[in-house]
């Protein structure tokens, strides 16, 4: 095979993968995001700019799992901080 029908082929693996895996994992995805919603509100997602191959930028998307919720002295809440697993 020549080069670039392996790039093509390669290109239609991985949408075809990326498909299968959205599908199924569509489901998760609407959990998880009803989650976030009804106990941190909006947005759902955190938006990130980063540099990507030859420099090129590119926006990741995530869950936003973090609050910016503090306590009058500065700490941040124990609805936000993460339990101690020391007890």
């Amino acid at each position: 095979m020549n080069s670039r029908l392996q790039e093509k082929a390669k290109r239609m693996l991985d949408l075809t993968a990326a498909g299968v895996a959205m599908l199924l994992l569509g489901p998760l995805f609407g959990l998880v995001a009803l989650a976030i919603w009804t106990r941190m509100g909006r947005p759902i997602l955190f938006c990130h700019r980063r540099p990507g191959y030859a420099a090129k930028p590119f926006v990741l998307y995530k869950f936003r799992t973090m609050t910016d919720a503090f306590d009058t002295g500065g700490e941040s809440s124990p609805r936000s901080r993460a339990p101690d697993p020391a007890g």
